[in-house]
């Protein structure tokens, strides 16, 4: 298997290590624990080659005991996020097509987050999303971006993150309900961001309206959500408050707890 050295990203395993704890860092809120089992399959074949694995679906499959359709599902994520790159692989000898090639990008492709600005008053929902749809993820093509295993460093911004992650819990992209979700978080955040005392929790804030999505979407498995954006709001909001406010209160005794929107048990 002396070709996967034409594709190895790193020069020994610590390297390879050090990327994927740190793409596990920067995309936690995104990752559910069936990604989180691929990537760790990936990086245990990706070590006699550190960062490149030469697996079949099936193998990934039964090891993590998981329906091909879903680990294809988390495969597809974890390109979006910039983890890994999928590379299929041509067998010389049949003319056919083989097990892909998984290759871990170096956190140096990750360039930081951009920044964006925040409207000067609440957003309000809307179905328009040309200027959301206008950030998008700058890559060299494939061929440039294994030679010599260098790499151009790309922005990837929160929408696109948030995008992602919405679209991996739904399986199929819906930009009416992408931009009604996004909206609630830029209505949130920008009234917030006006004020000098939270010019500084940008980031933190764009990680708790992904972790709100997390929640929003995995309380759907267990309950049915009448008001699927109504819920998100409040969670949004209820994360905010605990991540902010909460410690502005102890001194008087006073709870800072926000009800969740009501649902309808299923």
């Amino acid at each position: 298997m002396d070709y996967l050295k034409n594709h190895q990203p790193f020069n020994n395993k610590h390297e390879l290590n050090e990327a994927v704890s740190s793409h596990l860092y920067r995309c936690n809120f995104e990752l559910n624990k069936t990604d989180k089992s691929v990537i760790e399959m990936l990086s245990r074949y990706a070590v006699k080659y550190p960062g490149v694995a030469h697996l079949k679906m099936d193998t990934l499959s039964q090891a993590i005991k998981k329906a091909t359709r879903t680990i294809q599902r988390s495969i597809r994520k974890l390109e979006e996020l910039k983890i890994i790159e999928r590379k299929p692989f041509t067998r010389e000898v049949s003319g056919g097509y083989g097990a892909n090639l998984y290759i871990f990008l170096p956190p140096s492709v990750i360039s930081e987050l951009s920044p964006r600005q925040e409207p000067n008053r609440p957003t309000a929902t809307t179905e328009e999303h040309t200027n959301f749809e206008n950030e998008v993820i700058n890559l060299k093509s494939k061929k440039d971006l294994y030679s010599h295993n260098t790499y151009k460093q790309v922005t990837v911004t929160h929408y696109q993150r948030f995008k992602s992650l919405l679209n991996s819990y739904t399986g199929e992209e819906n930009q009416q309900q992408i931009s009604r979700l996004y909206s609630i978080y830029r209505g949130q955040t920008g009234r917030l961001l006006k004020f000098s005392i939270h010019q500084d929790k940008k980031l933190l804030l764009e990680a708790l309206a992904l972790q709100a999505i997390t929640i929003t979407f995995q309380s759907t498995k267990k309950k049915k959500i009448r008001n699927l954006f109504g819920y998100y709001d409040g969670v949004l909001r209820k994360l905010i408050e605990n991540a902010l406010f909460s410690e502005a209160f102890m001194d008087y005794g006073v709870s800072t707890e926000l009800k969740i929107p009501k649902v309808i048990v299923g």
